[in-house]
C-alpha cells in the first residue's frame, strides 16, 4: 500500500532538548531544575500532565515550591528550552521538502500549553496538516488509540503512514498498527541520509516487500552534540 502520510513526534525529533550539563552550568538554579526534571520524568505525575489531567504550570509551580526554586527561574528554563533555537532546522527543512507530496502530521505526548507554542510561536500548523497533542485527547503514546486518531484526522490508514519518533516503544506500537517506523536520534543528520531513509521506508510499503514487520524499521544514525547531551530520560515524554 503506497505511503501518503508522514507523522512526526515533536520533542526529541523536531525540538532538541537542552544539554543537562549546560543547564546546570548556565541557568539560575540549574542543578535544582535538573533534579526536578528527572523526578518528573520518573513519576506518575508525568502521565497526568500528558493526559491533560494536570496543567503544566500547576505542576511546575508546585515543584518550584517543593524544591525552593523561584518560579521565575523555572519560567526562564522553560523559555530557553522552548526557544526557536531549539528547533532542529534539518528536520524542518526535510518536512518542508515532503510537504505537498505527503500529508504531514505531528503526534506528541505533551501538556496543555503545547498547542499555543506549536502554533503561536513556531507556526508549525502552516507546515503540517494536523497536530495531535496527548493532553487534549486524554490519550498517550504508546497507546494504539492515539496513533489511530492521528491517522483518522489525516484521512488516511495506518498502513499508508511513516511514523518518526525518538523512542523505540513508540515506534513499536506504530509498527504493530501497520505504520512504517523511523527511529530518529535528533542529531545533525545529513539531508541525504533523511532522503535515503524515507525512500527505503516508502519502498518497503510496496507489495511483496519485507513481510517481517520488524524489518520495516529504519534508524537515523546516532552521534553526540549539544542536542542530546546524553539526556536520554528527557526523551521519554514528548
Amino acid at each position: 500500500m503506497p505511503i501518503d502520510t508522514v507523522i512526526f513526534d515533536f520533542g526529541g525529533v523536531i525540538l532538541r532538548y537542552l544539554d543537562p550539563q549546560w543547564l546546570r552550568d548556565n541557568m539560575p538554579y540549574g542543578a535544582h531544575i535538573q533534579e526536578a526534571i528527572y523526578e518528573y520524568l520518573e513519576s506518575d505525575v508525568l502521565w497526568e500532565v500528558m493526559r491533560g489531567k494536570l496543567k503544566e504550570m500547576e505542576f511546575w509551580t508546585d515543584k518550584a515550591c517543593e524544591k525552593k526554586i523561584p518560579v521565575d527561574a523555572v519560567v526562564s528554563y522553560l523559555q530557553v528550552q522552548t526557544a526557536q533555537a531549539q528547533l532542529d532546522q534539518k528536520v524542518l527543512a526535510h518536512m518542508a521538502r515532503l510537504k505537498g507530496a505527503y500529508k504531514l502530521g505531528i503526534l506528541s505526548n505533551a501538556g496543555d500549553t503545547t498547542r499555543a507554542l506549536l502554533e503561536g510561536e513556531y507556526h508549525l500548523h502552516e507546515l503540517v496538516d494536523d497536530i495531535v497533542i496527548s493532553a487534549e485527547e486524554g490519550l498517550v503514546k504508546p497507546e494504539p488509540e492515539i496513533y489511530l486518531l492521528a491517522a483518522l484526522r489525516l484521512s488516511t490508514l495506518p498502513e499508508r503512514c511513516i511514523f518518526v519518533d525518538d523512542l523505540p516503544e513508540n515506534i513499536q506500537t506504530a509498527e504493530n498498527l501497520g505504520m512504517r517506523g523511523v527511529l530518529s536520534r535528533i542529531l545533525k543528520v545529513p539531508s541525504r541520509v533523511w532522503t535515503r531513509c524515507w525512500r527505503k521506508a516508502a519502498c518497503d510499503a510496496l507489495p511483496g516487500r519485507h513481510s517481517n514487520r520488524q524489518s520495516r524499521r529504519h534508524e537515523l544514525p546516532r552521534g553526540r552534540n549539544a542536542a542530546n547531551g546524553g539526556f536520554d530520560r528527557q526523551r521519554r515524554h514528548a
